[in-house]
């Protein structure tokens, strides 16, 4: 599928976005609930009652102490008796810090209907975005472009959300950028930073195809699991998933165009390529 121009385009098309479109997905998010019924580790004081992990009244759980840990609510009596320091856990009300990453790479920029993966990359991390002010909770994130990423700071403020939609149209639109090269960003990168900047107890999202998804990057993953929630939602397109098609295809990077020939062979070897990296 080839895109329209920028000029000719709009959020409609699904080819790229724009911030009033994206300003627009606050409708969808107010019947959208972003949080799984589980445990954080947010020390944060917030308005919106959830089962986080923090200091209050009602013990949750003695578990070993990790960094960032409240040095207040070391267990002495199980540190001393286990040879480790360990720290209570108490239920109490919390905010929770929302980072959201969002893949807008040249990887992003392809869609044989309806929308390129990259717009409903965007489109849902506006939602989520959008959903999570709703609850009172400080929204950051990280936009993954080919050659550079771009930081958001973690506020409870409609300009935070703004900032960081902004951002996302900014990368959105920048595509289809030039061969990413040898410094590109890879997902890799991106995960890395994001174990940076985050919290314990912050929710990460992450949107993107993971077409680079590797052994580093699993290990990243799990690094940044270890004190935080973290939800991987994939975005694909039917054509990648199957290649329901052979024969004599057109495809386009956005500038140019070629044909290519798709054969059973063909078809097989790639559906099984797939199959590795899901």
């Amino acid at each position: 599928m080839q895109p329209a121009s920028r000029q000719n385009s709009n959020a409609s098309e699904g080819v790229y976005v724009d911030v009033e479109s994206l300003i627009a997905k606050r409708h969808t998010a107010g019947d959208i609930n972003i949080f799984k019924p589980q445990l954080s580790r947010s020390m944060l004081l917030g308005d919106v009652r959830s089962r986080f992990r923090g200091r209050g009244m009602e013990l949750e759980e003695v578990r070993k102490y990790l960094p960032g840990d409240d040095i207040r609510s070391i267990d002495w009596r199980v540190s001393a008796r286990l040879g480790s320091t360990h720290t209570k856990l108490f239920a109490e009300e919390r905010e929770r810090p929302v980072h959201i990453v969002v893949d807008q790479r040249v990887n992003m920029f392809f869609g044989s209907s309806h929308l390129f993966k990259s717009a409903m990359a965007a489109e849902m991390a506006a939602i989520i975005s959008w959903a999570a002010l709703a609850g009172s909770d400080r929204i950051g994130g990280q936009v993954l472009g080919d050659h550079d990423q771009s930081f958001i700071r973690a506020k409870r403020t409609r300009q935070a959300v703004m900032h960081l939609l902004r951002e996302i149209a900014r990368f959105n639109n920048a595509l289809p950028a030039d061969e990413p090269g040898v410094d590109a960003v890879s997902l890799t990168d991106a995960l890395q930073e994001c174990k940076r900047v985050v919290r314990p107890g912050t929710a990460v999202f992450v949107l993107s195809d993971f077409a680079d998804f590797d052994d580093a990057a699993a290990k990243c993953l799990g690094s940044i699991g270890r004190h935080t929630d973290v939800s991987l939602l994939r975005v694909t397109d039917p054509i990648e998933d199957e290649l329901a098609m052979t024969g004599r295809v057109g495809v386009s990077d956005g500038k140019d165009t070629q044909t290519v020939v798709i054969n059973d062979d063909i078809r097989e070897r790639y559906l099984q390529s797939r199959a590795e990296l899901t």
